[in-house]
């Protein structure tokens, strides 16, 4: 009877118990076109998460821009998606109760919505973690200081993601917002790559 009873008393635990998933938001199983009318938005929902105002491009092996940490395929930041604030969310959708950012890589061109023409540029973001409408984490993070460097190098037209880890600090979290906060944000595209986070749902 003791036996049966703790049994299901653990099933019971083990069912009030939020299921967690490691993900890697890669955007190379989503489909993309290419080119100037190539912007297509990310699906909602997409592994667990709504991407509110990304969008999924094939950049290729184009011979300028921001180059894929992997696959061909990014996400994309751009403002005629974004609206005005230049601000994109990731928030949770369906089962997904809250999530704990990781990290992810980026890297920002000049562009119009033909972001395949764009040449790297130098890029400000200000992330801003929220649970319950609180703000709980905000960190700002830069893109462009290898920039100078490709002078020498002769390589001016590509350049390779940062990677930007957050250690923690973006944790039980339902919304994180990316708001683009340079000087030419509303000319410019932030393209992203294996956004790795951990998702927790009912």
């Amino acid at each position: 009877m003791k036996a049966a009873l703790c049994a299901l008393a653990l099933s019971g635990l083990a069912s009030a118990l939020p299921a967690i998933q490691q993900r890697n938001a890669n955007f190379d199983d989503l489909n993309a076109g290419t080119g100037v009318t190539s912007l297509t938005p990310v699906p909602d929902p997409y592994m667990g998460l709504e991407f509110d105002g990304f969008n999924v491009i094939n950049v290729g092996n184009a011979a300028t821009g921001v180059k894929p940490q992997s696959g061909d395929q990014v996400g994309v930041q751009y403002i005629l998606t974004t609206g005005v604030d230049n601000t994109a969310t990731l928030k949770t959708a369906g089962n997904t109760k809250y999530f704990a950012l990781q990290e992810f890589y980026f890297g920002c061109v000049l562009s119009s919505q033909e972001t395949l023409a764009g040449v790297p540029t130098s890029c400000a973001l200000t992330l801003t973690g929220k649970r319950n409408g609180k703000t709980v984490a905000t960190q700002d993070v830069n893109f462009g200081s290898g920039l100078v460097n490709s002078l020498t190098s002769g390589d001016l037209l590509t350049k390779d993601m940062k990677r930007v880890r957050f250690d923690g600090r973006f944790q039980a979290v339902d919304e994180v917002s990316f708001e683009l906060t340079s000087t030419l944000a509303a000319a410019t595209s932030v393209l992203y790559d294996n956004v790795r986070y951990v998702t927790y749902s009912s």
